[in-house]
């Protein structure tokens, strides 16, 4: 068994990048020591293509217009960034190293730039409860801050039209979405829902129209020009392995139906065709 915590589709809109937490022994104090892995799966036959064994992942992205998904990784004093060849037997290559933690890496659509959550300044280690969005220059490696709050600024999504950047927001005194114009201009709300936006990577849908968040368990569509939002309806079948672990849940039988606490983490498809999500309890 293992959890699933970070998802990113391919550019074809056919392959998922998943990075996973696997339990692995017991410690001599009883504490389980965890192992990371990063996964490209064919959606249609549901098949593993290829699987590297990781020490610790943040979170992956999917480059436009490229065949390796990357991941953002820890290391003792820095956060690195790795690229992962699947067309071929190359090994993983370590292409960056930031010396702060970031989380949340976008890309915009031609390729050019890349947005992460990271700490107020540039300086400092851990964003915790402040953070604000910046944006990279990928030729040039030039850093510039997007938003500057007091609170939390995190997972930014670049519109598929390259006008907007989606981002999540404390700046209300709830989380909420915000739209950011690229360019020039200030940072506008798009939500102010009495449930907070659960802090997950954002998707817009194919033709720039709309915001595809999770809140409440559900998944939901803000539209840009502010019409009513709309939640996404669905059912699906999931396959579930047997626990083996000191308490065994009560597994739904084979053809059995049964209710999720929720579902997070929606990431949509390029094509908009499709939506990859974890669950949220035991099925």
């Amino acid at each position: 068994p293992h959890e699933d915590w970070a998802i990113a589709w391919a550019p074809d809109s056919r392959r998922l990048a998943v990075a996973a937490n696997h339990p692995a022994i017991l410690s001599a104090e009883g504490i389980p020591r965890w192992r990371a892995s990063l996964s490209v799966v064919d959606v249609d036959s549901r098949s593993t293509l290829r699987t590297w064994e990781r020490a610790q992942i943040i979170d992956v992205a999917w480059p436009p217009s490229d065949g390796a998904p990357e991941t953002i990784e820890f290391n003792r004093d820095s956060t690195e960034l790795w690229r992962f060849p699947i067309d071929s037997a190359r090994a993983p290559a370590r292409e960056r190293a930031l010396p702060r933690l970031i989380g949340a890496p976008t890309y915009a659509s031609d390729g050019r730039s890349r947005a992460y959550a990271g700490p107020v300044s540039a300086s400092d280690w851990v964003p915790t409860s402040s953070s604000d969005i910046w944006e990279v220059d990928v030729a040039t490696r030039a850093e510039r801050r997007l938003t500057a709050d007091s609170t939390l600024d995190g997972y930014p999504a670049y519109s598929p039209d390259g006008g907007w950047i989606a981002f999540i927001s404390e700046r209300s005194g709830t989380r909420q979405l915000w739209l950011l114009p690229r360019g020039s201009g200030e940072p506008r709300p798009l939500t102010r829902n009495s449930d907070d936006v659960y802090l997950a990577p954002l998707s817009w849908l194919p033709d720039s129209r709309g915001v595809v968040y999770t809140a409440a368990g559900k998944i939901h569509v803000a539209f840009v020009d502010g019409s009513a939002e709309r939640t996404v309806e669905f059912s699906a079948d999931i396959a579930v392995a047997r626990w083996r672990g000191l308490r065994r849940p009560v597994l739904a039988r084979p053809g059995e139906r049964r209710r999720v606490r929720g579902i997070v983490d929606p990431e949509l498809a390029p094509d908009g065709r499709r939506v990859a999500f974890a669950t949220l309890g035991d099925l």
